[in-house]
């Protein structure tokens, strides 16, 4: 990810962990740019890639939405998820940011 996109990055990942769960009681550790980049390493490591798309807001400047692939290039194991910055799309919804 690149580093002007870090922060943000890390709060869209951060919205994952805000969907419904059901009566799972599991809650996901808060993502930082730090862990970020702990994870992006901790995958190199076991020889895979994380591969991350994300929808980037063109007045802010932050990722609105993201979707990524933690990749095993042994294995060819994929795992993925998707998420959208809540704060970005509200602000959308409720005018106080306008599409670009």
């Amino acid at each position: 990810m690149p580093e002007g996109l870090l922060t943000s990055y890390a709060t869209a990942r951060n919205a994952i962990s805000q969907a419904p769960r059901g009566d799972m009681s599991f809650t996901e550790p808060e993502w930082s740019p730090q862990r970020a980049r702990d994870e992006e390493a901790a995958i190199r490591a076991r020889d895979g890639e994380l591969r991350a798309l994300a929808a980037v807001h063109e007045q802010t400047g932050e990722v609105a939405g993201l979707t990524y692939l933690r990749v095993n290039r042994q294995v060819g194991f994929r795992v993925g998820e998707t998420s959208e910055n809540r704060e970005v799309r509200l602000a959308e919804l409720t005018g106080r940011l306008r599409p670009g």
